[in-house]
């Protein structure tokens, strides 16, 4: 483990790690022998967005439709006996399935958000020994 870390250019520093933490140093020398060496290219919004064909192109259009059919049934059933059921109902069950959606995005923004600030945390701890101070950085930052 030493030669690797003399390998990247990395101060020694004697540090006693459980094994589990060794194996995590040990893939965070490589990935900064890989961006050290150029072996990622450069993330920039053109090369890092992602388009999920079922969630952007099928799902998103179908809750669109769904939404504006629940508000002309709403509009078309008042007055109608049992407007309640034939025209809130399916309002209201398709507000939910437009919450959720709205929700399982963001989530999934969140779970990434997390996932770069353990890697940025990770490899500052690499370099440095030390973990980001979490007083110096907000989460929108």
């Amino acid at each position: 483990m030493a030669d690797l870390f003399i390998a990247c250019g990395f101060p020694l520093k004697s540090i006693d790690l459980p094994a589990q933490h060794k194996i995590i140093l040990l893939t965070a020398a490589n990935i900064a022998i890989s961006s050290q060496n150029n072996f990622m290219e450069q993330q920039n919004y053109t090369n890092h967005r992602r388009m999920s064909a079922p969630y952007h192109y099928v799902t998103a259009p179908l809750v669109i439709i769904a939404f504006f059919m629940a508000i002309i049934n709403l509009a078309h059933s008042i007055g109608t006996p049992g407007w309640l059921y034939t025209g809130i109902l399916p309002m209201l069950l398709v507000m939910c399935i437009l919450m959720t959606f709205t929700i399982v995005r963001m989530f999934s923004n969140k779970v990434q958000d997390l996932a770069i600030r353990a890697e940025e945390n990770l490899r500052v701890y690499v370099l440095t020994g030390k973990p980001i101070d979490p007083t110096s950085l907000w989460a929108r930052q």
